[in-house]
């Protein structure tokens, strides 16, 4: 045990309740030294003292009447100790957690790989069963009849909860107020400090290298190890991620691991949002990947590699259906009142000059675009601004032609994106330079996805000279480097004089 105590500065050092918690930390030592489930991270009373340390950092912001009450505190703090119980215990099979589940063999039949996963399953209903049980006096791991037992009914809740689906009833059941005590914004400020706690500090390699992890618990360890530190910054509002890798594979660990580590941090704030911005606060998420010149960090094994790879790729699908979804239900919302705007607009067309009508029009088809119907909002308007474009300023009708160009681009229609901004070539010599500018850069895009090649690349470094120094010059630079290399042609002379320079 660390000879070391945790601060516990949302105790507001009260003797008493230091005391208290001191002496739940000494009795609950001994179970979580049984590491029963040394294949997953480590679930040992260092990472309870850790979560007492991001409970304080989480709460450092706080200095007005919305502090933790020295109760909730005492509670809190009690559920970091308890709430992984469950996986320290090795008679699982006797509880009415694992017997509920009615697995129709005995525990101790099951394949070990079994085992494991529901422990890891359920470990949070066992762990408050534990402690419902110690504090009655029936507990097989430990005594907890000297604790205060208003306190522990809590605890045991706050032990369920964190593992719980935070949409489910029976969480919200578990988390409901009681009083003054904010039992929500506790289990938030648990799970939240639960999953910061994913670090390196809880990925062992000389225990890695001595058991035969599973694929799944694998990348589960790896994504840990390479979590080098997490970093509060008050002022900012802010909890830094830090990323340490291999320098020799930095740039291509950079793009998978934080990707799948930070979303799941992110959404976990996300899901007790309210909880949060009531006691006043409102932590962003940062990540940073450590630029160091010699690293001890390991390189990820092949395998290890691609089984990331995939859940990255599942994860983004399931994001991009999710958005979909998202897309469609806006749009069936807003369809009424969109409509109800068109009918509106064309039953007074007759008394619209040209250039007002198409305005108006482009403005509701904005409307569309930004509920991410794009290709409705294209549609709307593309017949109009072909018979009726010329009555705009030319300016105007430049920068509506290729807002529409751009649409039909990404929609994957780049021969329809080519020939309005054909139909508008008349206009180019009419306006600004970085107006023009953004006309070729558009139009090379359009010229190179119709396999236009020649043609795109004189529109590029139209571009490129007309942009003379802005950041689109350079990226667009790249873009021709690139299509150059795609087409296995050798890149053009570059002389001082050439726009392409």
């Amino acid at each position: 045990m660390s000879a070391q105590l945790p601060e516990w500065k949302c105790l507001q050092q009260q003797m008493s309740s230091q005391a208290q918690l001191s002496s739940l930390r000494e009795a609950v030592a001994p179970p979580l030294a049984v590491d029963i489930l040394p294949h997953f991270t480590e679930h040992g009373l260092a990472h309870s003292d850790r979560l007492c340390e991001y409970v304080d950092r989480l709460m450092e912001p706080v200095t007005t009447g919305k502090r933790l009450s020295e109760e909730e505190a005492l509670i809190l703090y009690s559920a970091c100790y308890l709430h992984d119980l469950g996986m320290h215990y090795e008679k699982v099979g006797d509880t009415s957690t694992i017997q509920g589940l009615q697995l129709g063999q005995r525990w101790e039949d099951l394949a070990e790989g079994t085992r494991r996963e529901h422990l890891r399953r359920h470990h949070h209903e066992i762990s408050a069963e534990l402690v419902h049980a110690a504090a009655q006096g029936d507990g097989q791991i430990l005594d907890l009849t000297t604790g205060p037992r208003r306190v522990l009914d809590y605890v045991a809740a706050l032990c369920e909860a964190h593992g719980a689906d935070t949409g489910s009833g029976r969480y919200q059941e578990l988390v409901q107020a009681s009083g003054a005590l904010r039992i929500g914004l506790l289990c938030s400020l648990l799970r939240i400090a639960d999953i910061l706690d994913e670090s390196h500090r809880r990925a062992n390699p000389d225990v890695r290298n001595c058991l035969s992890l599973t694929l799944q618990e694998q990348v589960h360890w790896w994504r840990h190890y390479y979590v080098e530190d997490v970093v509060f910054d008050p002022p900012q509002n802010a909890i830094r991620i830090e990323f340490d890798f291999p320098p020799d594979k930095r740039d291509e660990y950079a793009k998978i691991v934080p990707e799948l580590q930070v979303p799941t941090i992110e959404q976990e704030f996300q899901r007790h949002t309210r909880e949060l911005t009531n006691a006043g606060l409102r932590w962003i998420i940062e990540k940073k990947v450590l630029q160091k010149p010699f690293s001890a960090a390991s390189h990820l094994p092949d395998e290890v590699l691609f089984a990331m790879l995939r859940e990255l790729h599942d994860a983004k699908l399931l994001q991009a259906q999710r958005d979909k979804q998202l897309v469609l239900q806006s749009f069936e919302e807003a369809q009424p009142y969109l409509k109800r705007r068109i009918d509106e607009l064309q039953a007074g067309k007759d008394q619209l000059a040209a250039r007002d009508y198409l305005l108006k029009l482009q403005s509701i088809a904005r409307d569309f675009a930004e509920i991410g119907a794009r290709m409705q909002a294209w549609q709307l308007l593309w017949h109009d601004f072909s018979t009726s474009g010329s009555s705009l300023k030319p300016q105007e009708q430049l920068q509506m032609g290729m807002w529409l160009a751009s649409l039909m681009l990404h929609d994957q229609h780049p021969e329809l994106a080519a020939k309005v901004l054909r139909e508008m070539e008349g206009c180019v010599g009419n306006v600004d330079a970085l107006v023009r500018a953004e006309y070729y850069r558009i139009g090379s895009h359009a010229m190179i996805e119709d396999c236009q090649f020649n043609d795109a690349l004189q529109s590029a470094l139209r571009s490129i000279s007309l942009f003379a120094g802005h950041p689109s010059a350079r990226e667009l630079e790249a873009e021709v480097d690139e299509w150059h290399y795609l087409q296995g042609i050798p890149l053009p002379q570059i002389t001082g004089d050439s726009p392409h320079a």
